[in-house]
């Protein structure tokens, strides 16, 4: 069997290097390889023109768990005591951890499903939407930034899904009860997976 010339050689792009280019906007090494033969080649560039078209120069690591990619499905249901009521007439609420997301080191981490819903009445009638992001650290996105404002009218979740945190990034989430009179009961499902 003849050796392929190099130039025309596949480079892989991994999801870890794809979330570098989500972050930065700098395109991944193989990217660019692909693209610079693409200058000197019709059939490759009519190929990759037609798959930029219908958004498919991405990983399928970043819709759908790869082949070695176990998944893991957790669920939680979580019961916060009834907030403090200060002398002052102040409210202080109670809160918790609902979980914690940090991506391996040498690996991306896609979270598909992350969704905190009302388990009981008092729940659902929370005065801040729900739940809350805390020390996020997706590389050079900082601050969590939503693509728009929520509204803080009681009752409302705001769940985030569909994320890709790069190697080495990760944040928290929490939930909290200002109602004083009474447990607040929720319930937490998530789905995601490490890729390369």
């Amino acid at each position: 069997m003849a050796e392929l010339p190099q130039s025309i050689l596949c480079y892989p792009m991994s999801l870890a290097d794809y979330a570098k280019y989500c972050c930065t906007g700098q395109l991944p090494a193989s990217v660019k390889h692909a693209l610079s033969q693409a200058a000197q080649d019709p059939v490759l560039r009519a190929i990759l023109c037609a798959m930029e078209i219908v958004g498919a120069l991405e990983p399928l690591s970043a819709t759908r768990p790869g082949v070695c990619d176990p998944v893991v499905f957790f669920t939680r249901q979580i019961t916060l005591p009834a907030a403090t009521l200060n002398p002052d007439g102040s409210v202080t609420p109670s809160e918790a951890r609902v979980i914690s997301f940090c991506a391996p080191t040498n690996r991306a981490l896609v979270i598909q499903k992350s969704r905190l819903s009302a388990a009981n009445d008092i729940a659902a009638n929370q005065p801040v939407p729900l739940p809350i992001y805390k020390r996020v650290n997706l590389a050079t996105f900082g601050e969590w930034c939503l693509p728009f404002e929520p509204d803080s009218l009681p009752g409302a979740f705001v769940n985030v899904e569909h994320i890709i945190v790069p190697a080495g990034a990760g944040f928290s989430i929490y939930t909290q009860n200002w109602n004083p009179n009474g447990e607040a009961v929720f319930f937490y499902e998530a789905r995601f997976w490490a890729a390369c």
